[in-house]
């Protein structure tokens, strides 16, 4: 799996909210998609793309960044960024992306 170890009790992010954290804090997790334009340059996930589908052209579709945002019992919000590169709506490695974030999800589910 992408930027992320699972054990059976915690869950390590490399590539987001960086550290260790324990799955029996989660309380919610969510695909999301941020906008390219800020990966890096603001907290992961504060500017959200709602799944690409946003009402432009074709030739306008915006870049994004396909992620899990996690929601945790103390209210704080973790990131895993899925994607190492920008990604557009229903293009290129989109689906599998998506796809990958979902096993994650699968994955943590079990363990919890």
């Amino acid at each position: 799996m992408k930027n992320i170890v699972i054990d059976n009790n915690n869950f390590t992010i490399l590539e987001g909210t960086k550290g260790v954290y324990p799955i029996s804090d989660i309380v919610k997790m969510s695909i999301v998609c941020e906008d390219a334009r800020y990966k890096g340059k603001t907290d992961p996930f504060k500017h959200l793309v709602l799944d690409g589908k946003v009402q432009m052209g074709w030739l306008d579709l915006p870049k994004f960044y396909i992620g899990i945002q996690f929601e945790m019992k103390d209210g704080s919000h973790l990131a895993l960024y899925i994607s190492d590169h920008p990604v557009q709506f229903e293009r290129g490695s989109y689906f599998e992306e998506k796809q990958e974030a979902q096993q994650i999800i699968d994955t943590i589910k079990r363990s919890m």
